[in-house]
């Protein structure tokens, strides 16, 4: 009778939440993931999963260097640590898992590293929203994932440049592009 019935009221259980993380890694490749997980969860949790998930695919993330933050407006809005519980992201947050770098041994990294967020611009005329020639005044759209990396906490602005020029354009390394690529384009200017 009337216990066989549907109950056309039922809602899903409250405690599981879906979200859309992009994760980024080391090598360049960008994953968009599709989880679904229980709201008690901590952000740990998650990038222990998504660490774990990943190693199924050609280019496997690292736990241990793994971090969440929030995009806004193709900004760096948040950061996220380890222990936050999942209840309190939406469905509909920009959310992006980073695989950063290390430093190296002898980069300092005995003392906290500092975070560095590089945003890409796009230049637009403002009137036609096309790209202008240069020298023209132009609006500056912000585009992409931002870059992140980390550097030594007490660095200079000229060693700033020498640190990310030595980590991003050294032929072999895991944050420079590959061996191969590099035979093919030579060494960086």
């Amino acid at each position: 009778g009337a216990a066989d019935a549907p109950d056309w009221d039922w809602e899903p259980d409250d405690e599981i939440m879906e979200l859309r993380v992009i994760s980024s890694h080391l090598c360049g490749r960008i994953v968009r993931w599709h989880i679904i997980a229980r709201r008690e969860l901590t952000v740990g949790d998650l990038l222990r999963a998504l660490a774990r998930r990943s190693q199924l695919t050609p280019t496997p993330l690292n736990e241990r260097a793994l971090m969440m933050v929030e995009l806004l407006h193709n900004k760096l809005h948040k950061t996220f640590a380890p222990s936050m519980k999942l209840e309190r992201f939406r469905k509909d947050d920009c959310l992006v898992v980073y695989e950063i770098p290390p430093l190296p041994s002898d980069a300092g990294a005995h003392r906290r590293p500092i975070l560095v967020a590089c945003h890409a611009r796009l230049a637009r005329d403002p009137s036609t929203r096309l790209f202008v020639e240069k020298g023209e005044e132009a609006l500056r759209d912000l585009v992409s994932l931002p870059l992140l990396f980390q550097v030594p906490a007490g660095i200079s602005e000229a060693n700033l440049y020498e640190f990310a020029h030595a980590g991003f354009y050294r032929p072999g390394t895991a944050v420079g592009y590959s061996r191969g690529a590099a035979a093919r384009r030579g060494p960086p200017a």
